[in-house]
């Protein structure tokens, strides 16, 4: 057998165990998806299915969640779109929004089992936030270097809500 015949045949071997490893790996994610849904619903959680543009929140909530984010309610009224695309924003895919008994919601990841009372996308609104509230300022404020794709749609997302809040201003 000669090195190149070796070497094909050695990464032969190697594309069929990452093809079993990938098999596994599916296979494992599709039994802890199934656990984490038995679980949840033992403990009577709802898992809450939101189509995009589904939600459309109150004024009161846009303000309440801009307070939240550090906006000056009477020198940011300008940027209230920014809170309204971070309540309008769906968790991303392989975050679910989860409600317990009690009412309380709160983020569920179905394939690693984390879970949190924060919206997976509020550091991204908050950063986008700080960026336009530092050009509005005046001051210079660069994009991050590498922004996620959940981040660049995000950001694109604000954009549309703030052209949509001027054609209905």
């Amino acid at each position: 057998m000669t090195v190149h015949a070796a070497a094909a045949a050695i990464s032969d071997a190697d594309d069929e165990i990452r093809s079993e490893l990938a098999r596994l790996i599916a296979a494992v994610r599709a039994e802890s998806l199934q656990q984490a849904a038995i679980q949840l619903a033992e403990r009577k959680v709802a898992i809450l299915e939101m189509s995009p543009g589904e939600h459309e929140p109150s004024q009161d909530q846009v303000e309440e969640y801009a307070a939240w984010l550090g906006l000056d309610l009477e020198q940011d009224a300008d940027l209230l779109w920014i809170a309204r695309t971070g309540l309008k924003a769906l968790p991303p895919a392989p975050w679910k929004a989860c409600q317990s008994e009690s009412g309380d919601i709160f983020y569920f990841n179905f394939e690693t089992g984390e879970s949190m009372w924060e919206h997976p996308c509020d550091e991204h609104i908050k950063q986008l936030h700080r960026e336009v509230k530092a050009r509005k300022d005046g001051q210079f404020a660069p994009p991050p270097r590498r922004q996620s794709a959940l981040g660049q749609h995000l950001v694109a997302s604000a954009y549309v809500e703030k052209a949509l809040g001027h054609l209905h201003a």
